[in-house]
Protein backbone atom coordinates (compact mmCIF):
# COMPACT_ATOMS: atom_id res chain seq x y z
CA UNK A 1 0.00 0.00 0.00
CA UNK A 2 1.58 3.24 -1.13
CA UNK A 3 0.38 5.95 0.38
CA UNK A 4 3.20 8.68 0.44
CA UNK A 5 3.59 8.15 4.11
CA UNK A 6 7.39 6.39 5.31
CA UNK A 7 5.67 5.76 8.60
CA UNK A 8 3.28 3.15 7.30
CA UNK A 9 4.70 -0.40 7.13
CA UNK A 10 3.44 -2.50 4.21
CA UNK A 11 2.66 -6.13 4.80
CA UNK A 12 6.24 -7.52 3.79
CA UNK A 13 7.19 -4.68 6.66
CA UNK A 14 5.17 -6.69 9.05
CA UNK A 15 5.76 -10.12 7.98
CA UNK A 16 9.30 -9.91 7.85
CA UNK A 17 9.77 -8.32 11.11
CA UNK A 18 7.02 -10.67 12.55
CA UNK A 19 9.18 -13.77 10.95
CA UNK A 20 12.21 -12.10 13.27
CA UNK A 21 10.72 -11.58 16.35
CA UNK A 22 9.37 -15.39 16.53
CA UNK A 23 13.24 -16.42 15.86
CA UNK A 24 13.22 -16.99 11.87
CA UNK A 25 17.22 -16.22 11.44
CA UNK A 26 17.76 -19.37 13.94
CA UNK A 27 15.22 -21.89 12.93
CA UNK A 28 12.26 -22.39 10.21
CA UNK A 29 9.22 -20.92 11.36
CA UNK A 30 5.25 -22.33 11.07
CA UNK A 31 3.52 -19.80 8.37
CA UNK A 32 0.50 -19.95 10.82
CA UNK A 33 2.78 -18.58 13.86
CA UNK A 34 4.06 -15.92 11.87
CA UNK A 35 0.50 -14.76 10.68
CA UNK A 36 -0.74 -15.00 14.15
CA UNK A 37 2.51 -12.55 15.51
CA UNK A 38 1.51 -10.67 12.59
CA UNK A 39 -2.03 -10.43 13.28
CA UNK A 40 -0.69 -9.36 16.91
CA UNK A 41 1.40 -6.42 15.43
CA UNK A 42 -1.06 -4.96 12.94
CA UNK A 43 -4.58 -6.67 13.54
CA UNK A 44 -6.61 -4.79 10.89
CA UNK A 45 -4.28 -6.11 8.18
CA UNK A 46 -4.44 -9.44 8.91
CA UNK A 47 -7.85 -10.48 9.93
CA UNK A 48 -10.79 -11.51 7.92
CA UNK A 49 -12.68 -9.10 6.67
CA UNK A 50 -16.20 -10.63 8.10
CA UNK A 51 -14.47 -11.89 11.08
CA UNK A 52 -11.77 -9.37 12.42
CA UNK A 53 -11.38 -11.33 15.85
CA UNK A 54 -9.97 -14.12 13.79
CA UNK A 55 -6.64 -13.96 12.25
CA UNK A 56 -5.83 -14.74 8.25
CA UNK A 57 -2.83 -16.68 7.62
CA UNK A 58 -3.08 -15.03 3.41
CA UNK A 59 -1.98 -11.73 3.81
CA UNK A 60 0.82 -12.45 5.77
CA UNK A 61 1.35 -16.01 3.59
CA UNK A 62 1.54 -13.60 0.23
CA UNK A 63 3.72 -10.80 2.25
CA UNK A 64 6.16 -13.79 2.88
CA UNK A 65 6.59 -14.93 -0.80
CA UNK A 66 6.70 -11.08 -1.89
CA UNK A 67 9.65 -11.06 0.35
CA UNK A 68 11.33 -13.87 -0.94
CA UNK A 69 11.51 -12.45 -4.13
CA UNK A 70 13.47 -9.52 -2.82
Amino acid sequence: MKTGRKDILSDKDIAVYALYLLGGWQKRIHTEDIALKCYELAPSKFSWVKYPQFPDPTPARFALEAAKKV
